[in-house]
């Protein structure tokens, strides 16, 4: 049960975290949502299709270890110890959380979020992105909200984040 919210444990120590579960919604009813705040901190980001991927360190065996959604292990591992640029030189107090695209024009491994392990919160998007680079994957295109005034059928699917992360 812990895992399905996100948690991983070793022992007594949250060794990953791997965020909360993005809810779909329409835009119409996205619109009508009372417990979401939109202003000038909001951000447009866009909807990787792929395989999510959790990098996290372990201290106890000091090697960083990945999962997935389903697996404590997961079997990307491999592929991403050999992409990941000088892996030595991640934090391992955040839990890094790839995504895997493998088809379509945007094929590749983006970093999509990361999350303050001791904390338990979310990075800002312009950190994760940084980091992205300093890392050699991709960062998923974010854009700046505009109050809904901008967005057609055709831009959808897309995410929306308020300044709570929500």
């Amino acid at each position: 049960e812990i895992c399905d919210i996100g948690l991983i444990y070793k022992n007594k120590t949250l060794v990953a975290y791997k965020g909360i579960k993005e809810e779909t919604v329409s835009l119409n009813e996205l619109k009508s949502r009372q417990d979401v705040t939109f202003d000038q901190t909001s951000t447009y980001f866009e909807i990787l299709n792929g395989k999510n991927i959790y990098m996290f360190w372990d201290e106890e065996t000091a090697f960083w270890h990945f999962s997935d959604d389903t697996r404590i292990n997961s079997p990307y591992e491999s592929i991403m110890k050999k992409t990941l640029y000088n892996i030595l030189a991640f934090e391992p107090f955040f839990t890094y959380c790839f995504k895997i695209v493998e088809k379509g024009e945007n094929s590749g491994i983006y970093l999509d979020s990361m999350y303050d392990t001791v904390k338990g919160k979310e990075i800002a998007w312009d950190t994760v992105d940084q980091y992205a680079g300093r890392f050699k994957v991709k960062a998923p295109k974010r854009f700046m909200y505009d109050e809904f005034k901008e967005i057609e059928e055709s831009d959808l699917p897309i995410g929306i984040k308020d300044k709570f992360g929500r």
